[in-house]
């Protein structure tokens, strides 16, 4: 699947080329046993936040998890990073196991694996820390992950070339 990573920094975009795999369980797959409490720490914050959650399973340093977008536009969508961060934040420990979350935005309303995926970013515990202990601000948290942000054709449809 081709991707295109975007990183956004005030509102300008510079684009590079990327190709990878989106972390998705097809139908064979079985979901990997919860991690020391990690996963469902976070299934339910993000479920407590509204979030329906697609996969979540922990995989070498971080907490890979694929949920359904709702948002409708790109304001929406960077709300929306903002409150799964927070969710994150609300519930990561410096115990925890893993250094970071790599959250994948799905489209609840296209059926096909591959084609669901809208994109990825990263949360990493560092920043999350730094935030919850008024080290960073909002807006600079919020510049840490659109850095981190892949975003595929389908995302460029849904919200424009943006």
């Amino acid at each position: 699947m081709k991707r295109r990573r975007y990183f956004v920094l005030t509102g300008t975009v510079l684009s590079t080329g990327v190709a990878g795999c989106n972390g998705l369980l097809t139908d064979e797959e079985e979901e990997p046993e919860d991690d020391n409490g990690i996963e469902s720490a976070f299934r339910d914050a993000m479920t407590e936040h509204g979030f329906e959650i697609d996969h979540i399973a922990v995989g070498g340093d971080r907490l890979v998890t694929d949920y359904q977008t709702t948002s409708a536009t790109e304001q929406e969508l960077l709300e929306e990073m903002q409150l799964v961060a927070t969710a994150y934040a609300e519930v990561v420990t410096p115990e925890w196991e893993v250094e970071l979350a790599e959250l994948w935005m799905n489209d609840p309303d296209i059926g096909d694996h591959e084609e669901r995926v809208l994109g990825s970013y990263l949360v990493r515990n560092e920043w999350v820390f730094a935030w919850r202990d008024n080290e960073m601000t909002d807006e600079e948290l919020m510049e840490h992950i659109l850095e981190s942000i892949e975003i595929t054709e389908q995302f460029q449809e849904r919200f424009g070339g943006s």
